[in-house]
């Protein structure tokens, strides 16, 4: 077993010593300078869009089937459908700067002040109308926005 790897340790270093000699033709040439009459160039490449602004694409989620809720912590309403928020428009408050900043009393009997695109528990608030006393806020677990006005 030696021997063979001798041997072949031998010829490898034959090769690196004395290469084999370049093979010459047009076969390992570029092409020229000039193309042929019926290829056509590809011209200027389009112009790069504008940025776009990124838009919120949490709609587009699934539920996730793994997720786990513990029972009686669902309500049904009226019409017979499961209701997940359970969240309370308690005050909206105009901050200095000219902004809004809403109280929201959740599920875990908490009143606590958010401005608009906070997360809080399983929401984002994603908007407040001042004039209706409403706000717009997304629910993650159910994934979808629900409208919750002051009583």
């Amino acid at each position: 077993m030696l021997g063979v790897m001798v041997i072949v340790l031998c010829f490898r270093v034959y090769q690196v010593l004395y290469p084999p000699p370049d093979i010459a033709g047009d076969i390992f040439l570029p092409p020229g300078n000039s193309l042929p009459l019926d290829v056509k160039t590809p011209g200027t490449p389009p112009r790069i869009p504008p940025n776009i602004e990124p838009e919120n694409y949490t709609l587009l989620w699934m539920r996730n089937p793994f997720t786990w809720v513990e029972p009686g912590k669902r309500r049904l309403s009226t019409d017979g459908s499961i209701q997940d928020i359970d969240l309370e428009l308690v005050n909206l408050q105009q901050v200095s700067d000219g902004s809004w900043k809403v109280q929201i009393r959740s599920a875990a009997n908490t009143k606590k002040w958010y401005s608009e695109g906070a997360r809080f528990e399983s929401y984002q608030l994603l908007s407040i109308d001042p004039d209706a006393e409403c706000v717009t806020v997304f629910a993650e677990e159910v994934q979808r926005r629900t409208e919750i006005c002051k009583e």
